[in-house]
């Protein structure tokens, strides 16, 4: 099962944060998106803290458990001007086969798919900016070009990014 019990503290923690989400998106703010997002990561970090006090990994899982964290840390800190699996694997000393069965293993994702799924909801993310347009949103994720970032989206979400725009009108 892929849950774990809050106690009270973690519990007001939590709610909080998502008061605060609730709030910043319910007010206009110029940088209602950045605010928005990086209070999602400090939610992630909450219950990285949570899980690894409270988690009971066996040894043997403790290397792909690791490997998967730096990879993860690597990723966060990359994705907007990185995508090759190639580049990750170098950074993390392992062959790029060996990145993706090892993160395949402990996820059930290949490595390339983590990367393409963290790229595509940072782009679902500036869709929902409606100042900037896809040219610039693709320029933004260092996408040759918008046709590029267009076919990536639309490989990676069922549609389009001017599709997913309008839905959420």
């Amino acid at each position: 099962m892929h849950t774990l019990s809050l106690n009270d503290v973690y519990h007001v923690k939590f709610r909080s944060f998502f008061e605060l989400i609730l709030l910043t998106q319910s007010t206009a703010n110029y940088h209602q998106a950045q605010i928005i997002r990086n209070l999602v990561f400090a939610v992630i970090y909450e219950i990285d803290a949570h899980h690894r006090q409270h988690s009971t990994i066996l040894p043997s899982s403790l290397t792909g458990y690791t490997l998967f964290s730096r990879f993860k840390q690597l990723l966060n800190r990359n994705f907007m001007h990185e995508r090759k699996l190639e580049f990750y694997a170098d950074h993390l000393h392992v062959m790029p086969k060996s990145l993706s069965a090892a993160i395949k293993k402990h996820t059930g994702r290949s490595a390339g798919k983590w990367i393409d799924e963290t790229i595509a909801l940072e782009a679902k993310v500036l869709l929902q900016n409606q100042t900037l347009t896809v040219s610039q949103i693709s320029g933004i994720l260092n996408f040759s070009n918008q046709s590029v970032f267009s076919k990536f989206f639309s490989a990676n979400t069922g549609m389009s990014p001017v599709a997913y725009r309008k839905k959420l009108l």
